[in-house]
């Protein structure tokens, strides 16, 4: 059954079509990064070498990441498996200096792509994928009528449908063409003439501290923290025999 909130959500494209239609029309999909590597620097010959961090594909998360996607190949499955490092984030605007209207857009880009050009205003390497709705203009006449006056008890009931709303929107974008895509892999013919069964996966979210909170369902400097055993915990990261955070 369709919840009122998200009749709210309207203005989504489909991450799948859209990242399908990026990788097989782009040019610039000839220089992405889709294996994993590991970049060493070493000052002189008498110290030891340490690792470079610095772009996506040599994070010990791709390196994670790749791994897992080789353990899903099939039988007579001959295609090269390869992640596809989606990095979405999202950022609150106004729209004027005066007066009030606003907007919530949400992006996305691809660790796959070097972060010197992504970083380039001019290279339009982000792609617009959802505008997040608000809650609409009555909703304080909507709670009036339902008897909510008290100012604490209507703050938290509007910071409530303000997640739930924004939950709304993630679930129309992670429709099941895109979890299908995510646990089988999608066969795309790239624009680089290389034929890849890809998976997209989340290597980050991009936000500012409000909306950190509100992706989480968490309050912000309040509440009790999450506690865990330090017997669990090796290198930090959760134990094998714990269950794994995503």
């Amino acid at each position: 059954m369709t919840s009122w909130l998200e009749i709210l959500v309207t203005s989504t494209r489909s991450l799948l079509n859209t990242f399908v239609h990026d990788l097989t029309t782009n040019p610039a999909v000839k220089t992405f990064h889709w294996e994993p590597e590991i970049l060493m620097h070493q000052r002189s010959d008498t110290q030891p070498a340490t690792q470079v961090h610095g772009e996506v594909w040599t994070s010990r998360r791709f390196r994670r990441m790749h791994k897992e996607v080789q353990r899903l190949r099939k039988p007579g499955d001959d295609l090269p498996h390869c992640v596809l490092a989606l990095m979405p984030g999202s950022d609150g605007t106004h729209l004027a200096q005066f007066g009030t209207a606003s907007a919530w857009p949400g992006y996305f880009d691809y660790g796959n792509r070097s972060k010197y050009v992504r970083a380039k205003r001019d290279a339009k390497t982000m792609q617009h994928c959802v505008s997040f709705p608000k809650l609409p203009d009555d909703i304080n006449d909507t709670l009036q009528r339902l008897g909510v006056t008290q100012p604490s008890v209507k703050r938290e009931i509007l910071t409530h449908l303000r997640r739930e709303l924004n939950h709304a929107a993630w679930t129309r974008l992670l429709d099941n063409d895109f979890c299908h895509a995510y646990r089988h892999g999608v066969v795309i013919n790239c624009a680089d003439g290389v034929t890849r069964r890809i998976f997209p996966r989340f290597f980050c979210y991009i936000a500012d501290y409000p909306e950190k909170y509100v992706v989480l369902v968490t309050r912000m400097v309040s509440g009790k923290r999450g506690l865990i055993e330090v017997n669990l915990v090796r290198f930090g990261r959760l134990a094998p025999h714990s269950p794994s955070l995503v």
